[in-house]
């Protein structure tokens, strides 16, 4: 879950929050995080997210020392081109 307790939202926290979840919607990509439902409760904005296990980049980094192999550096490039072409198709990027 993705959430903004309450007292910690904004007049411009709230609405980019709600676009965020918008835009997400409308995305269906391996390479993107799913959204399955948002919504406030008891002053609780929300996100469900699909969960993804792994890792982020920055631990991946530490744990290549610093540095990928290229040949894996642009298997990831790839992918995440691949994901952000999907996101531009569809008006989001």
């Amino acid at each position: 879950l993705k959430v903004f307790a309450a007292g910690t939202t904004s007049s411009a926290t709230v609405p980019r929050f709600r676009r965020e979840a918008a835009l997400l919607a409308r995305l269906d990509h391996p390479g993107v995080v799913r959204l399955y439902g948002a919504g406030a409760e008891h002053g609780f904005h929300y996100m469900a997210l699909e969960y993804v296990a792994g890792q982020d980049a920055a631990a991946l980094l530490r744990r290549a020392g610093g540095r990928l192999p290229p040949a894996r550096a642009l298997h990831i490039a790839g992918r995440c081109a691949e994901a952000l072409a999907h996101a531009a198709a569809r008006g989001v990027v």
